[in-house]
């Protein structure tokens, strides 16, 4: 078992320089408009769990991402923060071609070439009994004619 990790500001970090990142997080806002990152980390992060849930257990704790996705994870979220400033701001040559690995790494993550840790608290799949008591009802087939509606 492992602990999922919850993707914060200082995750981005490791894969940006500081200056870029607080360009991304704070260039363009209109007046009264808040800052992108939170809401850009929840749904990336969601995005992943949703994105992986068909092959692993993911964590109860909301927003957490496994520890083998979290580069994965901040280099979506930069991506993410980026096209929501279409001018200006670019990436790299580098970053994009981790971007694509990214994206890569979760078609695969949860098989063997890319396992996965189970989570300390992994949310426990939802079991439906089926069978027990089950009685089919057939429709009788009914043969009509004009002469059974013609008294309508």
């Amino acid at each position: 078992m492992s602990a999922w990790i919850v993707i914060t500001e200082s995750n981005l970090q490791q894969y940006v320089v500081d200056a870029q990142l607080q360009a991304l997080i704070t260039s363009a806002l209109g007046s009264g408009q808040l800052e992108p990152l939170q809401a850009t980390i929840r749904d990336r992060s969601n995005y992943v769990r949703t994105r992986i849930s068909g092959r692993v257990l993911v964590s109860a704790t909301p927003l957490a991402v496994p520890p083998e996705l979290v580069t994965d994870a901040a280099l979506i979220i930069v991506q993410s923060l980026v096209v929501r400033l279409s001018l200006g701001i670019t990436l790299t040559d580098d970053q994009k071609d981790m971007i694509k690995l990214a994206y890569k790494d979760l078609d695969i993550a949860g098989t063997q070439e890319l396992p996965i840790a189970l989570p300390d608290d992994p949310v426990t799949p939802i079991v439906m009994q089926t069978g027990a008591g089950l009685t089919i009802v057939k429709k009788p087939h009914r043969v009509e004619s004009r002469k059974d509606y013609s008294g309508i």
